[in-house]
């Protein structure tokens, strides 16, 4: 009788393959800054009870501070910039309503587009509105500006500068410099914003400060660091939010690449960084994911480098281990969707992240020894451990207290003192927390047993070299890898000639004597991590080009 299935919905927890990190893209929310404008108490009913609103983030000095506070004073009162006024500067805002009394002249000379609607050509002529004293004055009437930055631009423009402070905050940097932009004056305000930008320069590379290109170009000045700027997006920023307004720009710590970010807003960078900033990141992903994918496919069909011999080459237990490990880690470090053709290198989050999660990645492998003579046993049953294969993790520590292992920044130290090439009474080869299974066992990976090796009781009997964490190595050695043989005649020129094939090799502590040999599939791992970090190298040695 033929036993018929029926399918069901997948079991809870069952990987069905979605791409979690999609969901990096998922958001389309207004921006976390800037606040929306501040408001100020205005010179009619409407602005009255409204109070400044919180600033974008930013600290503003005590100067600015105490300027503020006379200026919201002076703009609540229809201020008076030049004693023969002939135009009053009505402005319109979320804030309220407030008017301006200003030169007309100064005015259209600060600025082309102020002059076009004080003086406008074959159009109707503005309003005007008889002053006492000033008589019949024009009416010119704005909307959505700031009122403060206004302030600030009518006084520099009518040589009204004792109070303007010296020192302001980039949110008000910002906001004159959206003024300037809208209405080109900035030539006229020099030498006012080299005096404010100043404090910032040295920070304009960082995140919440990429709006320094604007304010650059908006106020005249040649120093926009955009060559800087752009090769910090480049490998910090995700993909852009699906409304098309603004992206997220990670903020790497010690402890986890991506334990924070702030959200950019993409309306004052420049269209051509922009366009190259996206451009630029989307090849680096690219590339990145392809080799990655390249090295999977490797590892998983257990594919032979050429320069490793057949008789060299890792056996089947190492290549199932080595994929059985490196697919649990891909999962665990977001990365397994990558591999999918459904997902062709659709990484939202920022190219450094990415190679992060890469240079994290461990992989568990198995290395070769030579042949041990067992002890003879006096227990009856008793089973020699295997002697061929020492599982080792060639990355961030080994799986069992023991082998090769990996930091994640340095290399340097790759074969440094000299360590015992068999446990110790202290140190035992796979670590008192999961030892071996006893020698009478027939299950040699059951539950775990309480015994350990000892010094007077060798895992492999008398005669096998064992592979130890150590800070030394041996005197002459030859590492096969994923590339030439590496052979060497003493530590030094070993140590050199390793490095300078490999600058990010998978091992950065071994020893090793009479045959053994770290797994090549490590090498691969460390090469694959050479090469992301390559590519970092190249973009932190490029940037945009405003001339081009």
């Amino acid at each position: 009788m033929t036993e018929s299935f029926s399918t069901g919905p997948w079991p809870l927890g069952f990987d069905t393959g979605a791409d979690s990190q999609l969901r990096f893209q998922d958001y389309c929310q207004p921006p976390a800054w800037p606040t929306p404008p501040e408001k100020y108490e205005g010179n009619n009913s409407d602005g009255a009870k409204q109070k400044p609103e919180e600033k974008n983030g930013e600290d503003e000095t005590q100067p600015e501070a105490l300027y503020k506070q006379k200026a919201l004073q002076r703009i609540s009162n229809r201020p008076i910039y030049y004693e023969a006024a002939d135009l009053k500067v009505v402005l319109k805002n979320e804030s309220g309503n407030f008017s301006f009394l200003v030169s007309s002249h100064a005015l259209s000379i600060s600025s082309k587009v102020w002059k076009l609607i004080i003086h406008p050509r074959g159009t109707k002529e503005l309003d005007t509105e008889n002053l006492v004293p000033y008589g019949a004055v024009k009416i010119m009437k704005l909307e959505d500006d700031d009122a403060l930055t206004l302030d600030v631009i009518f006084q520099i423009i009518h040589l009204q500068t004792d109070e303007i402070p010296a020192e302001i905050s980039f949110g008000l940097l910002r906001k004159i410099a959206i003024v300037s932009d809208k209405y080109e004056c900035g030539k006229v305000l020099n030498p006012w914003p080299k005096l404010w930008m100043k404090p910032y320069e040295n920070r304009a590379t960082a995140p919440l400060f990429e709006d320094w290109i604007f304010i650059a170009k908006a106020l005249n000045s040649k120093n926009t660091k955009a060559k800087a700027i752009s090769k910090e997006l480049i490998l910090e920023v995700s993909s852009k939010s699906q409304c098309d307004n603004y992206f997220w720009r990670m903020i790497p710590t010690s402890t986890d690449p991506v334990s924070s970010k702030v959200e950019i807003h993409l309306k004052h960078l420049p269209d051509g960084l922009l366009v190259y900033v996206m451009r630029e990141r989307l090849r680096a992903i690219k590339a990145i994911v392809t080799m990655l994918r390249q090295f999977t496919s490797d590892i998983s069909s257990a594919k032979k480098p050429l320069s490793i011999s057949s008789a060299s080459y890792c056996k089947d237990a190492c290549s199932d281990v080595a994929v059985g490990s490196l697919i649990r880690n891909l999962k665990l470090a977001g990365l397994w969707p990558l591999l999918s053709s459904a997902t062709p290198h659709e990484w939202h989050g920022s190219v450094r992240t990415l190679v992060k999660k890469i240079e994290g990645l461990k992989m568990t492998t198995v290395i070769e020894t030579p042949d041990p003579k067992p002890e003879p046993s006096t227990s009856l049953g008793a089973r020699t451990a295997p002697s061929n294969n020492i599982f080792t993790n060639p990355r961030a520590g080994s799986l069992f207290g023991t082998a090769t292992t990996v930091a994640n920044n340095n290399p340097v130290n790759l074969f440094a003192s000299t360590a015992t090439s068999s446990p110790s009474t202290g140190s035992s080869l796979f670590g008192s927390t999961n030892p071996m299974p006893p020698a009478t066992s027939n299950a040699p990976f059951g539950r775990a047993a309480t015994n350990a090796p000892t010094a007077s009781s060798s895992l492999f009997g008398s005669g096998g070299g064992v592979l130890t964490p150590t800070i030394s190595g041996a005197s002459s050695s030859t590492l096969t890898a994923a590339g030439p043989a590496i052979a060497s005649t003493s530590l030094a020129e070993h140590k050199k000639n390793t490095l300078s094939f490999y600058e990010y090799p998978a091992f950065t502590t071994t020893s090793y004597t009479s045959g053994h040999k770290p797994c090549h599939k490590a090498f691969a791992l460390g090469d694959l991590i050479t090469k992301c970090q390559r590519i970092i190298k190249d973009i932190s040695a490029g940037g945009y080009d405003e001339g081009v």
